[in-house]
């Protein structure tokens, strides 16, 4: 096994910014086509990375989650983990219809079949 000096000590368990679970670092990734929660680009499965052990599928490129702008430099391992809040972020009207705390009116769930490259979510501004 080939390592860098400073590859050696990476933090196992540690949170950022841009995923509300902690997230571990593995030195290989399981068979599959993985994409990076951070820049989507895809993760090489022959390499380390950081994953999520409650989200199926969230991998992090191990240079992002321990960038300064996402990570607060604080090693999680041996740290027990908070109780999960668990907040609704809108209440259910009717099958198919909320109540967001964002607006001041119901929001309806409109299912289209065409893909619209042009249209993005709001919340996190990618392709819909």
């Amino acid at each position: 096994m080939n390592l860098h000096k400073d590859c050696l000590y990476h933090p196992y368990v540690i949170r950022i910014s841009r995923h509300h679970h902690r997230i571990y670092f593995a030195s290989y990734l399981p068979c599959g086509e993985w994409s990076c929660g951070v820049c989507r680009r895809k993760v090489d499965n022959n390499y380390g990375a950081y994953y999520c052990n409650k989200c199926d599928g969230y991998f992090v490129h191990t240079k992002y989650a321990l960038g300064k702008d996402l990570w607060d430099g604080k090693e999680l391992d041996g740290i027990p983990e908070e109780p999960e809040i668990v907040v609704e972020l809108f209440e259910r009207i009717s099958d198919g219809i909320i109540l967001h705390f964002t607006h001041d009116h119901h929001l309806k769930l409109e299912i289209c079949g065409a893909y619209d490259e042009g249209k993005l979510c709001q919340a996190c501004n990618l392709p819909i």
